[in-house]
């Protein structure tokens, strides 16, 4: 019998040996999702065990025709009660509209959730006068509408999920919003329009056009105060184009405040307000701020740099 040649018995260990060393791998994988599941579990334990600030709405009754916001050293705070901003003082006045820009964890998003009622703070946020943490939670929130990164589908159909803005809204009326947000645009491609199943996740649906259905929703709704968290960042360019332009004739009959960081967004707005560590640094309409040296004019650079 001839000899094994040393290429093959070196090409059949090569074969062999990641058979050889799975179980290794293996254990390796293992030990550290483990080791992850471990970590994560400690630190819910440690969430839910701590002392939590509350958020204190009250119940006090708000019904308004304008909104006049005031803040003054307004420090957002977390669950747990630690300061996700330095002091900030501002006053947001009826049918603004204004801009928030700065780097992520400049505290953008902090001061849109305390708006919203779902962080504590400690100093003075007032509405039209009252101070917020005395108002009725559901009184409040009704003068608000909020249109995030990720759009939100709860509902079986189109309709129902756009509808929740306004349950009573008249036929009319739906379809009206339907064409402000361009969801008209797709809805022949699908079986049943607006009473199409959106499936589990709005799986039937792109993200844009998920997108353009919670736009819709939130201009079906008729509030004060309308909070854009970055409704734009997951969308293509015709998805963005169509729901920037939506929500930009929207924000001309409200009060508005946009977080973005698509700098061109802003430049359409009264006003620009730039947050920089927690801190209100910097507030100026788009042309003046372009032109001063100074954060804004950074961020500009910086994003030109980029492309």
């Amino acid at each position: 019998m001839a000899p094994t040649s040393p290429l093959f018995a070196g090409f059949l260990v090569l074969i062999l040996a990641p058979e050889f060393f799975q179980p290794l791998r293996d254990l390796g994988t293992f030990y550290h999702a483990k080791a992850q599941a471990v970590g994560a579990a400690e630190s819910l334990v440690s969430f839910l065990t701590a002392e939590a600030e509350e958020v204190g709405l009250g119940t006090q009754p708000f019904d308004a025709e304008t909104m006049t916001i005031q803040a003054h050293q307004l420090v957002v705070l977390s669950p747990t009660g630690g300061a996700l901003t330095e002091p900030l003082t501002f006053t947001l006045e009826p049918g603004q509209r204004v801009a928030l820009v700065g780097v992520s964890g400049a505290g953008k998003s902090s001061l849109l959730n305390v708006l919203l009622g779902f962080l504590p703070y400690r100093g003075s946020l007032c509405i039209n006068g009252q101070e917020q943490h005395a108002l009725d939670a559901t009184a409040w929130r009704k003068n608000i509408s909020w249109l995030g990164q990720n759009p939100y589908l709860p509902e079986e159909t189109l309709r129902s999920n756009i509808l929740l803005g306004n349950p009573q809204a008249s036929e009319d009326t739906l379809q009206h919003a339907v064409e402000r947000a361009y969801v008209h645009e797709f809805l022949p491609l699908l079986p049943q329009g607006l009473d199409t199943v959106v499936g589990d996740g709005a799986a039937r649906l792109s993200v844009g056009q998920a997108q353009r259905v919670a736009v819709a929703r939130a201009l079906l709704k008729h509030s004060q105060l309308l909070l854009l968290d970055e409704p734009t960042a997951s969308l293509d360019s015709h998805s963005e184009q169509r729901v920037m332009h939506a929500l930009g004739n929207a924000a001309r009959q409200q009060t508005t405040l946009l977080v973005t960081h698509r700098l061109d967004d802003t430049r359409y707005y009264d006003s620009v307000w730039v947050m920089e560590k927690g801190q209100l640094v910097q507030q100026g309409d788009y042309d003046t701020l372009r032109q001063q040296s100074g954060p804004f004019a950074d961020l500009l650079a910086q994003r030109q740099g980029a492309y």
